[in-house]
């Protein structure tokens, strides 16, 4: 009796952490792992629990760990939103916060995730083979195309033990109600401001195009293709939860993130901007002192964007500016 009381205890604060998660995965510390939720060898309840290193994340973005992620919720929220709620509780355990739990199970590599049954007690002397195979997802043991999806990873978390869950759901803006109305509303938005610039000649004005080719300009040296054709990643979460845009500099070609080069390509178009205005337009103010104003702002800003650039490419690069005036 008391042994189910405590149980039904493990229960109600499993339940509460989740549901206090909007995508219903509860972090879990080393002390929760091994004693508070996984210290019993009789739980009515599994836990799934994904591993990840900060470290992996931020230096392999081509691991797609975030996107495996945002997969792993969503697979827990089918599950929290189905008719056993409590049979599987989906849970996340980062290398940098239960270094044992790693050592424990000897984890060598990303990604992983692994179903410890509620018949298995989770120790400190426990072994990696005292895992089946059959619940470890790795690239080497499931055979769906990789980064899996949240249907292949419920299908083997939850399916296969005669789990019932609820159809994943996700949200997008094809399947919103204000699809269609938002589609007729910029159709109709777009026939009209053609047609107005139309009448009034905008059109036939250069400024139009100029911002066309800029634009262009921008995503030609932001590296734009590069990062369709590589499915290089826009930005990544780190281990708090916080968007990341910029890898650090981890001696590899290529290791970058989507958005640092269109930061970047931001930083040329705002500096060839200054320089354009401080070369054209600056000399034809009237008033002197709005021309040593303007003059000076513009000189500063272009000299901080020198700065910013090269600072983030020696930072990305690893090397440093040499000076050859003064050396013997």
């Amino acid at each position: 009796m008391f042994a189910k009381l405590g149980t039904d205890s493990k229960v109600k604060q499993l339940r509460r952490l989740r549901d206090g998660n909007k995508n219903r995965v509860i972090t879990l510390t080393e002390n929760q792992f091994f004693h508070d939720f996984g210290g019993s060898a009789a739980r009515p309840y599994d836990l799934a629990v994904f591993f990840t290193a900060a470290q992996v994340t931020t230096g392999n973005p081509g691991l797609k760990i975030a996107e495996l992620q945002h997969e792993f919720s969503l697979a827990a929220m089918a599950v929290s939103a189905g008719p056993q709620p409590d049979a599987v509780f989906f849970a996340e355990v980062s290398f940098e916060d239960c270094k044992q739990i790693f050592q424990v199970l000897n984890i060598q590599s990303l990604p992983l995730v692994m179903r410890f049954s509620g018949r298995q007690k989770l120790t400190t002397s426990m072994k990696a083979s005292d895992i089946p195979k059959s619940d470890s997802l790795t690239p080497g043991t499931v055979s769906a195309k990789y980064p899996w999806t949240a249907e292949t990873m419920l299908e083997l978390l939850a399916t296969a033990h005669s789990v019932e869950h609820a159809p994943v759901f996700r949200p997008t803006f094809l399947n919103s109600p204000m699809f269609w109305p938002s589609i007729t509303f910029l159709l109709a938005t777009a026939v009209s401001l053609a047609y107005i610039l139309f009448r009034m000649g905008v059109l036939s004005s250069p400024i139009p195009y100029a911002i066309a080719s800029l634009l262009i300009f921008w995503f030609s040296s932001s590296g734009g293709m590069y990062n369709i054709i590589r499915g290089v990643p826009i930005w990544i979460y780190d281990a708090k939860g916080n968007m990341q845009f910029f890898l650090p500099n981890n001696g590899q070609r290529g290791s970058q993130l989507g958005g640092e080069g269109y930061i970047m390509g931001s930083f040329y178009i705002a500096l060839s901007a200054t320089l354009s205005l401080l070369t054209f337009f600056v000399p034809c103010l009237k008033r002197p002192e709005q021309r040593a104003g303007l003059g000076l702002a513009g000189v500063v800003f272009a000299g901080y964007m020198v700065i910013k650039i090269f600072t983030l490419h020696m930072e990305k690069s690893g090397s440093g500016i040499v000076q050859y005036l003064f050396t013997n």
